[in-house]
C-alpha cells in the first residue's frame, strides 16, 4: 500500500538535542542518521503535528473550500469555478494523516512497547498516554471525514524498525470500532493522567516535560481536562447513532464528575507566537493573509450578529476602507446590490496579522459547554441545567476570542480594548436573539458552537454542521438554481487505494462518494 510504504521511508525521529530550543524544523531530523533515540524527543513534534493548522491545508481547505461552504467567510471568486460544493478528492487529509500528524504518535508508541524495557516503561508511561490523546484526537478528526479507515493495521508499516511483522495492505476498520477505540483511549489516558505524579528527581525525562510538552507544559491535570473534554465531544457525535454508548460516556464523565476544560485557560491551544503571516509562515495565520479573495465577512454570520449585539463582531471582522460599518457580502452573487468595496473583512488585529494567533485548537470551553447543554437539553445527562450551560458557552466563546484580539501585537482599535463588561454580556443573554428558548435551544446551540469553533477548529465545524444539520444557512442562489440544497458530507479515498490496497479497498469502494454519508451521520 503507497502510504503504509511511505511511512516507512519518511519515519522522522527527532533530534536527540535538548528540549524546544531550536525551532520546530530542526526537530525534523534526517531519519537515516540515527538508529536510536529518546520518546521524550519525540513528544514536541507529535504536538506541532497533531494540533497545529499547516498553512497548506488551511488555505486549500478551509478557505477556499469549507469556509465559503459553510458561509464562514465569503468569496469574490466566480461560483462555477470556486464550486466549493463540490469535493472530488482527498483534498490530501488522508496522506496529512498517516505521514505526518500520526508519525510521532505511532513512534512514540512503538518505541515504548518495542524497544524499552519494563523497568523503562515505568519512566515513559506519563509519555505513552500522551500519546494515546493525541492519537484519539488526530483520529478522530480523520475518521470524521473518510469514515471506515485503516487503523488497527495502518501503521504497520512501521513495524520492520521494531521487529515486529510488517503489513503493507491493512484492513479497513469500520467507523464504529474506530470510535469505540478512541473512547477507550480517551479514558484510559485520562485515568492514568489524573493519578500520575511527575518525578522530576528520579527521571531526567519527567524533568524535561515541562520543556517538551509544548501545549500544556507538562501539566498532567491539564491533559486530563483535554483527554475528559474530548471523550465528551466524541460521546456526543456519536449520541444519534449509538445512545446506548455514548450515554454509559456521558454518566462516567458528567455523573462520574470527571474534570473537563471550563475555562479558557486549560483550552487545547497551541500557542507559539512569532509566527510569520508572509511566505515564511507555515500556519494559520498566513492562510488569513494570503486568502485575500475569501477574506470578506459573510452575511449570515454579521446578520445573526449585529442582531443580537453580539460583541465578538467587532473583534471578528473590520469595516471595509470605504466604511467602518460591518457589512456582510451575499452568498447569492445576484444579491451583491452594493460596491464590493464597502464588504466588511477579516479582523486584521485578530486574524489577518495576528503572529499571535494560537496555531491550533483541540477543544476549549465553549466547545464544552455547548456539548454539555446540548446533553441536557437532549436529556443524555440530568446534571445541571441546558440554559446555564449554554450561557456559560457563550461567555467563554466571547472571552476567548477578545483574548487572542487583545494578545495580538498589532494596535487595537479605538475603542475595543478590554474585554466586554458584566452589562453588555448579561444583556445579550437576557434581551436578545441570544436568550436561551427552550422551543428552539438546538437551532440556538448549534449556531452558538459553529460561531465559537468557525475557522480556529474547521474539522469540528464541519462535522458538528453535518451531524445537526444546523444551522440553516441561506440559500446559495445561480442562475436560477440553488447550489446550496444539499452538501457533500464526507471526503473521497485518495485514488492511489483503489491500486495499491485494491482487496481491503474494494469493501468501502461502495462508500467512495461525497454522499455517502460517515456512520454517525443518520437522520
Amino acid at each position: 500500500m503507497k502510504y503504509s510504504k511511505l511511512i516507512l521511508a519518511g519515519l522522522l525521529v527527532a533530534t536527540v538535542g535538548t528540549g524546544c530550543k531550536k525551532s520546530m524544523d530542526d526537530l525534523f531530523a534526517n531519519p537515516e542518521t540515527f538508529t536510536n533515540t529518546k520518546i521524550e524527543y519525540l513528544l514536541p513534534t507529535a504536538i506541532e503535528a497533531v494540533v497545529r493548522q499547516e498553512y497548506v491545508q488551511a488555505y486549500n481547505n478551509s478557505f477556499r473550500q469549507l469556509g465559503p461552504m459553510m458561509q464562514l467567510n465569503a468569496s469574490t471568486v466566480d461560483p462555477i469555478s470556486g464550486n466549493v460544493y463540490n469535493i472530488t478528492s482527498d483534498r490530501a487529509e488522508w496522506s496529512a494523516y498517516y505521514l505526518t500528524r500520526m508519525l510521532n504518535v505511532i513512534g512514540i508508541q512503538n518505541y515504548y512497547n518495542y524497544k524499552i524495557d519494563k523497568s523503562q516503561q515505568e519512566e515513559y508511561k506519563v509519555y505513552y498516554h500522551l500519546s494515546k490523546v493525541l492519537g484519539a484526537y488526530s483520529t478522530a478528526q480523520a475518521t470524521d471525514l473518510f469514515d471506515d479507515m485503516p487503523y488497527t493495521q495502518g501503521f504497520d508499516a512501521q513495524n520492520s524498525l521494531y521487529g515486529q511483522p510488517v503489513n503493507y495492505y491493512p484492513k479497513y476498520d469500520d467507523q464504529k470500532s474506530i470510535y469505540y477505540s478512541i473512547l477507550d483511549d480517551l479514558k484510559t489516558a485520562a485515568e492514568f493522567l489524573g493519578t500520575a505524579t511527575l518525578q522530576p528527581a528520579l527521571y531526567e525525562s519527567h524533568k524535561s516535560l515541562a520543556v517538551q510538552d509544548i501545549l500544556y507544559k507538562g501539566d498532567l491535570a491539564r491533559w486530563q481536562k483535554m483527554a475528559n473534554s474530548l471523550r465528551l465531544r466524541y460521546a456526543m457525535r456519536i449520541s444519534a447513532v449509538d445512545p446506548a454508548r455514548a450515554k454509559q460516556e456521558l454518566d462516567d464523565l458528567v455523573g462520574g464528575n470527571k474534570p473537563l476544560i471550563t475555562t479558557n485557560a486549560d483550552n487545547g491551544a497551541l500557542l507559539q507566537g512569532g509566527q510569520a503571516f508572509t511566505s515564511a509562515g507555515g500556519t494559520l495565520v498566513r492562510a488569513f493573509y494570503e486568502a485575500i479573495n475569501y477574506q470578506y465577512a459573510p452575511k449570515f454570520i454579521v446578520d445573526q450578529m449585529t442582531q443580537s449585539g453580539d460583541p465578538r463582531l467587532q473583534v471578528f471582522y473590520r469595516g471595509s476602507s470605504d466604511t467602518t460599518a460591518i457589512v456582510g457580502l451575499p452568498a447569492t452573487f445576484a444579491d451583491r446590490t452594493f460596491a464590493i468595496t464597502k464588504a466588511a473583512v477579516l479582523d486584521t488585529v485578530t486574524f489577518v496579522r495576528n503572529t499571535n494567533l494560537p496555531t491550533g485548537v483541540t477543544i476549549n470551553a465553549a466547545d464544552v459547554y455547548f456539548l454539555l447543554a446540548e446533553a441536557r437539553q437532549q436529556n443524555l445527562i440530568t446534571t445541571g441545567d441546558a440554559k446555564t450551560y449554554y450561557e456559560n458557552g457563550v461567555k467563554a466563546s466571547i472571552e476567548w476570542y477578545y483574548s487572542i484580539y487583545l494578545n495580538s501585537p498589532v494596535a487595537k482599535k479605538p475603542g475595543v480594548t478590554a474585554q466586554p463588561n458584566a452589562t453588555v454580556i448579561n444583556t445579550l443573554l437576557a434581551s436578545s436573539s441570544y436568550t436561551f428558548d427552550p422551543n428552539k435551544a438546538m437551532e440556538q446551540i448549534a449556531l452558538q458552537k459553529y460561531l465559537n469553533t468557525g475557522f480556529m477548529e474547521m474539522g469540528e465545524t464541519y462535522a458538528e454542521f453535518r451531524r445537526l444539520d444546523l444551522p440553516k444557512l441561506p440559500a446559495d442562489i445561480y442562475e436560477g438554481q440553488q447550489r446550496n440544497s444539499t452538501y457533500p458530507v464526507r471526503y473521497w479515498y485518495p485514488t492511489a487505494e483503489a491500486a495499491n490496497n485494491s482487496e481491503n479497498f474494494s469493501k468501502v469502494a461502495a462508500k467512495n462518494n461525497a454522499t455517502t454519508r460517515v456512520w454517525w451521520d443518520v437522520k
